[in-house]
């Protein structure tokens, strides 16, 4: 049940979004007094994702993969920027982290100067396979942290993964030799 509302949550802030954007196209190409129809919907959309939102419980549950390809599942604080940035550069040995998109859906994070950190951060040949950027030249470096993307307290940001999606990526890396 919650897979499927997480999913209803993620098209409704699409859409919500949609709606918005293409608002403030119209309004810059023509001049109205009456309220868009399209921000009256985005308003309802809002609403309704008020109520939904509170109703999808994200995993807090990463998978860390070391650069020597030890994985691990941890614990990260959602909804509090601070706690989960803390634990962030903690996990990963970081002072600045970014955010990698994998697969759409997927996201790494990981040290956004771990290649020009000193010493520089040992390759994650591991991460690096599922890295499109790797095919060019620009693997993956230092200790990676695997979630997905989702919405906090409204906003877009980063999850965990679910128990499927754990044994999903466990189950490849584990593979990977």
């Amino acid at each position: 049940m919650n897979k499927e509302i997480e999913k209803i949550s993620k098209k409704l802030h699409e859409l919500k979004m949609a709606l918005y954007l293409g608002a403030y196209d119209r309004a810059e190409n023509e001049e109205s007094e009456n309220k868009d129809p399209l921000i009256t919907a985005a308003e309802l959309i809002e609403q309704a994702l008020e109520i939904v939102d509170k109703e999808v419980k994200h995993s807090n549950t990463f998978l860390l993969l070391k650069a020597n390809g030890n994985i691990s599942r941890v614990t990260l604080p959602l909804g509090d920027a601070e706690s989960f940035n803390s634990a962030v550069h903690e996990l990963i040995s970081c002072q600045y982290y970014e955010l990698v998109s994998i697969h759409q859906e997927f996201l790494f994070i990981l040290d956004d100067l771990g290649k020009v950190s000193a010493p520089v951060k040992t390759v994650n040949k591991k991460a690096s396979l599922f890295y499109s950027g790797t095919n060019f030249g620009d693997p993956l470096v230092g200790d990676v942290l695997i979630g997905k993307y989702g919405y906090v307290n409204g906003e877009p940001d980063a999850v965990g993964l679910n128990d499927d999606e754990l044994k999903y990526f466990e189950g490849i890396i584990n593979s990977i030799k």
